[in-house]
């Protein structure tokens, strides 16, 4: 359960910095490795993407929106 804190904790440091060095696709692979022993963290991207949308767009996606974006 070790790493699960941390690599949350480590997106919260980067953000206190304005995202300095923050490498996105490390980010990515470290939660996939995550979901084999906690399969709910597949949900986490699900909200980056939604809430990229909108910042994006100025909305949230609809639920079929999301449902055609993930399949």
């Amino acid at each position: 359960m070790a790493r699960l804190p941390t690599w949350l904790h480590n997106m919260a440091d980067f953000s206190t910095r304005d995202f300095l060095g923050f490498e996105e696709q490390r980010f990515w692979d470290e939660l996939q490795g995550l979901q084999g022993k906690y399969p709910d963290l597949k949900r986490y991207r699900s909200l980056f993407q939604n809430a990229l949308t909108e910042s994006q767009t100025g909305r949230w996606p609809s639920v079929e929106e999301q449902k055609k974006r993930d399949a």
